[in-house]
């Protein structure tokens, strides 16, 4: 990979960013209240701006899983078939993760539909309880369901074959950012080796720290898992209700995450990752792993490394 290009002659950027009540400190992973100043605060960010400058022709390149592209892979789901007045009971009684790819409810007959109610099979006995409990015939089989959205018309008729499915097919490719809409922080984490977490909705730093997942020998505290672990704080703060407080969040980082960092951003929730500099001991990006997109796993994110 080409080192990064320094320009002495880059003159700092300068902006002026009006935040409510908080301050961050883009040196560490800590959030500082500003409880004095009861309107605003307008900080004045000319030295958040690094003199790393990228190149022209860098660009984002995005990496993608072929697995998603190939046979639709599936995991065993449970479904009831219940009568149809006591559809909506059942509805009720099982709040089951939305997907939109899949329907909920399918019919059977005149007088009976079937009611997904579950994602996992080890379910089924305690599902069998909850019906009894309401007066209704326990009934109830399992189903394969697909472990993503499809992606192509083909994949969709490979679920239909058990389930029925919405007439939705994912984009295989969503597109790419600009490479300069991110650079102010791809700079910084160049010339930084720093981790950075922003909202996606603005320019708002949430938490920052060191990027460090090139060397994970004996290391425990990780650089990103201690960004991950301020950023939720934050969101807690502003008392946010989402069960996973760092939903939709970017990241940005020096280094490509090892693979204990990059199922931390999973279990988090995060929508994107941006990395410059690949990781081949310890990375769990461009591995054989591909952890942000593992067909396996309940939540996948995109992740992109810079091309320089």
């Amino acid at each position: 990979m080409n080192e990064p290009i320094f320009d002495k002659n880059f003159e700092k950027k300068e902006k002026v960013i009006t935040k409510s009540n908080h301050i961050f400190n883009n040196k560490s992973n800590h959030v500082f209240n500003n409880k004095s100043n009861h309107k605003s605060c307008q900080l004045r960010m000319g030295s958040f701006f690094s003199q790393t400058k990228l190149p022209p022709h860098a660009e984002l390149e995005e990496i993608l899983n072929s697995d998603l592209m190939g046979p639709m892979m599936f995991e065993d789901g449970i479904y009831a078939r219940v009568p149809t007045k006591d559809t909506s009971i059942v509805i009720n009684m099982f709040e089951i993760e939305k997907r939109r790819h899949i329907q909920r409810v399918r019919n059977y007959d005149k007088t009976l539909n079937e009611v997904l109610i579950s994602y996992n099979k080890d379910d089924l006995e305690s599902a069998k309880q909850k019906l009894i409990e309401k007066n209704i015939e326990p009934i109830i089989f399992t189903v394969p369901l697909p472990l993503w959205c499809p992606f192509t018309e083909k994949q969709r008729h490979e679920c239909l074959a058990f389930w029925p499915m919405n007439n939705i097919v994912a984009a295989p490719q969503l597109p790419v950012d600009p490479i300069f809409d991110h650079s102010v922080f791809i700079e910084k984490v160049i010339s930084e080796k720093s981790v950075i977490i922003k909202s996606p909705n603005s320019n708002e730093i949430i938490s920052s720290a060191s990027s460090d997942c090139v060397d994970c020998n004996g290391n425990i505290s990780h650089g990103i898992i201690d960004a991950l672990a301020a950023a939720s704080k934050y969101s807690a703060s502003l008392l946010r209700h989402d069960s996973y407080l760092c939903t939709g969040f970017d990241v940005y980082c020096y280094y490509e995450p090892c693979v204990m960092c990059a199922m931390a951003m999973v279990h988090s929730r995060v929508g994107r990752l941006f990395f410059v500099s690949s990781n081949p001991d310890f990375g769990g990006i461009t591995s054989q792993i591909q952890i942000h997109s593992c067909p396996k796993l309940n939540h996948r994110y995109r992740a992109f490394i810079v091309k320089m």
